[in-house]
């Protein structure tokens, strides 16, 4: 036992080293910045997402008072939906801490940062109580931390590493109201459920999965006890409805639009068809580009550290 506790504390302390040294010392890369003017209620320039004809450049000049002035909520809010209202609650999180914390580039990724952190405790509290043994749950939550695609979204102000924070959470109420059969803290699994998909849209796909785990290996039985079906009714439904608002008033719809005209232009390009062939090449090219960016605070190359991952 105090082996293993060793063992945790320098993957702790690891983990912490290469999430925080030079988090702020590399400029912000352009999804950052969209990000970062959403989280300031930066609205003066109309959205050009779904608009196919050139949007004149507003020429009257930014001054500080103006970014004051539209320092807002609503107006993030609206900044979020001129957007493609993809990542609604990560904006809205992000202007609040920027309110409460100077605005670097070192506290607008300290967010994120904050929340790989989080999502390494419920990885090890998750693998835990699912296998009942610890230096399992250490060596996965030190893999996951020390995973460059986790780092790398990890020193972004964006909305990932969030979006998986809340998966977490969900998944561990999930666990809890199958144990003790609570509508309430199955209504929490949706809410969590419903956060993370505020987060980021996509998210969806990942709990297709997670529902299928459940059913096949977690909950042979859930259909004989009254209160889990009653609870698993409330949570869905909870999530649903947030859904439904969502794409009704906060983006929904036009975040769908937008993933329908990306799609239209991806099929115009060479190697679109579905093949096992094209498949490859696409993986291939997403792997080089994850582990041809530079491992910004070691100086190194993700290739060169990735090798022994």
């Amino acid at each position: 036992m105090t082996k293993h506790v060793s063992f945790a504390i320098a993957g702790i302390v690891i983990v912490l080293f290469v999430h925080l040294f030079r988090l702020g010392s590399y400029s912000i890369n352009p999804d950052e910045a969209v990000t970062l003017m959403i989280a300031k209620g930066r609205i003066n320039e109309p959205s050009t997402y779904l608009s196919a004809k050139p949007v004149p450049l507003n020429k009257n000049p930014f001054t500080q008072f103006d970014y004051l002035k539209q320092n807002t909520l609503s107006n993030t809010v609206d900044a979020a939906l001129r957007d493609n209202g993809n990542g609604i609650l990560y904006n809205l999180s992000l202007h609040t801490w920027l309110n409460f914390f100077p605005v670097t580039v070192f506290n607008a990724r300290l967010l994120s940062v904050l929340c790989a952190l989080l999502c390494i405790c419920l990885t090890y509290q998750f693998v835990n109580r699912i296998y009942n043994h610890q230096l399992t749950a250490v060596l996965t939550a030190l893999l996951l931390g020390l995973h460059p695609l986790f780092l790398s979204y990890s020193h972004q102000a964006r909305s990932p590493m969030m979006c998986l924070l809340f998966f977490l959470l969900s998944l561990q109420f999930l666990l809890t109201a199958k144990q003790n059969e609570s509508i309430i803290h199955w209504c929490l699994t949706g809410l969590f459920a419903l956060c993370s998909f505020l987060c980021h849209y996509l998210i969806i796909y990942a709990y297709l999965f997670a529902a299928i785990w459940f059913l096949l290996y977690q909950q042979t039985d859930w259909w004989k006890s009254r209160s889990q079906i009653v609870g698993i009714f409330c949570g869905f439904v909870l999530f649903v409805a947030g859904v439904m608002l969502w794409f009704k008033y906060f983006g929904g719809d036009k975040g769908l639009e937008v993933i329908k005209n990306q799609n239209e232009v991806i099929l115009t390009l060479p190697d679109s068809k579905l093949s096992i062939g094209n498949y490859l090449k696409g993986l291939l090219r997403q792997l080089s580009g994850i582990f041809g960016i530079h491992f910004q605070f070691l100086g190194f190359r993700i290739r060169e550290y990735g090798i022994f991952i």
